[in-house]
């Protein structure tokens, strides 16, 4: 897993996929994170993730909020 800075141009920490490693980091418009190289496993192998969030009532800080993006978009999906 890669964090990415706020105009994907730098990767900011590398995460390596380790059995029973946790990840956790807040989610916003600009929290880009990732696999930068297709997942290549064996044939008799696969990834398995869950992601879970946590929805909170307070409203976000205007930092983390991209103008361009409307509202109404759960995930902010980039290449």
């Amino acid at each position: 897993k890669k964090l990415w800075n706020r105009d994907m141009t730098k990767c900011e920490r590398r995460i390596s996929p380790a059995f029973g490693r946790l990840v956790v980091f807040s989610t916003h418009d600009f929290s880009y994170h990732g696999h930068a190289d297709p997942l290549d496993c064996p044939p008799h192998r696969s990834r398995r993730s869950i992601a879970i969030y946590y929805y909170s009532p307070e409203e976000r800080p205007a930092e983390q909020i991209d103008p361009e993006h409307k509202p109404e978009h759960s995930t902010i999906y980039k290449t």
